[in-house]
């Protein structure tokens, strides 16, 4: 009987530790205007970040690619578009931002040793 109660209470647990976790989703997305200053980088992380189920906010300035970390029970991608107009600008969604080239030509897996790179 010891050990029935126990594998239900470890059902049970691991039933509500599945279904306390919201599916995370990260999305992409390219903005006009442009994002040319850490002004308008701040204005993007600071208009995006108090979005319903947005739990995270990157801006790659190099490429140009906004990344958004979110809850998907909470918000959507048609959303956080939507989110975006209310801060003046245009988004679309794009892929995920590329590792940019090493300057010595090197592949990213074979420089790992290398002193100009930031590993």
């Amino acid at each position: 009987m010891k050990h029935f109660l126990t594998i239900l209470l470890l059902v049970l647990a691991c039933a509500v530790t599945a279904q306390a976790k919201a599916p995370v989703t990260k999305a992409y997305f390219t903005l006009e205007p442009q994002i040319t200053s850490q002004n308008v980088e701040n204005k993007v992380k600071t208009g995006m970040r108090y979005e319903t189920g947005v739990q995270a906010v990157e801006v790659n300035r190099q490429q140009q690619i906004v990344s958004i970390t979110f809850d998907a029970e909470k918000t959507t991608v048609e959303a956080l578009v939507e989110a975006f107009k209310k801060i003046g600008f245009t988004a679309k969604t794009t892929t995920a931002p590329q590792p940019a080239p090493c300057p010595e030509g090197h592949s990213s897996a074979g420089c790992q040793g290398c002193p100009h790179h930031r590993h």
